[in-house]
């Protein structure tokens, strides 16, 4: 009888360490429809949730305090579908849901970012922040970077915390490299379809173009003295 329990026990731990489950944007939404039962749970911030979100997906911020209370809430009976923005969110909220008694849980690999990039359908909140940013056509882009002087673009989100800390870095180099190079920023909301033209699913992307030339792509965020140390490099191979 020890024996039967051990082997049960082994089993449903082995089950248990196939949980949680990263899919790939088309294995998530399927099994999300296929699911009837489903708890969508976007772990983003309130204004990440408004400008772009998926259907029937309920907010709860990992970075909130309270987070841990408000989902263990949530019916641990019940498949649980979790994603952030790019995946690093989300898959520590993963881990809090497992310690909370979730057993099946699944984590959108790439999140929303893969997600908005695969054309996949989402919906906007009534409070939405509204931009004013200049929405760049691909022609648009590719005149931009035809250019013999290179041209540094820094593909950002106003709610996205690192694009946010670097954007007086990106203001200030402007200035400082105004006679060597162009610099401009893309919202990366606004400008979606050119981001996924480009394979730009996550943000911070910087990248710097000479001659419709890829030169360098930088991803996250980048500490002033780094972003300066790989601009003088491109630019002194540019020369």
């Amino acid at each position: 009888m020890k024996k039967i329990f051990f082997v049960l026990s082994v089993l449903a731990n082995a089950a248990f360490a196939q949980n949680p489950l990263k899919l790939n944007v088309d294995a998530f939404e399927n099994k999300l429809n296929q699911t009837p039962a489903a708890q969508l749970l976007d772990v983003r911030t309130a204004g990440e949730f408004a400008n772009g979100h998926l259907k029937n997906a309920l907010n709860v911020d990992f970075r909130n305090e309270a987070f841990r209370e408000r989902v263990a809430k949530l019916d641990k009976k019940q498949p649980i579908f979790v994603y952030c923005l790019s995946g690093g969110r989300s898959a520590a909220a993963v881990e809090v849901l497992r310690e909370s008694g979730f057993t099946e849980v699944y984590d959108l690999q790439g999140g929303f970012a893969k997600w908005s990039g695969a054309n996949k359908v989402f919906e906007k909140s009534e409070n939405a922040t509204p931009s004013a940013a200049k929405i760049w056509s691909k022609a648009d882009f590719d005149q931009l970077i035809a250019a013999d002087k290179p041209v540094l673009i820094d593909f950002f989100a106003p709610w996205c915390a690192p694009c946010q800390k670097m954007l007086p870095t990106i203001e200030q180099f402007k200035t400082t490299y105004q006679n060597r190079m162009n610099i401009e920023t893309l919202n990366f909301d606004d400008n979606r379809a050119l981001a996924q033209q480009l394979g730009i699913d996550e943000i911070p992307t910087l990248v710097i173009y000479q001659n419709s030339k890829l030169l360098w792509r930088g991803i996250g965020f980048m500490p002033t003295e780094m972003l300066q140390k790989a601009i003088d490099e491109q630019l002194a191979k540019a020369k």
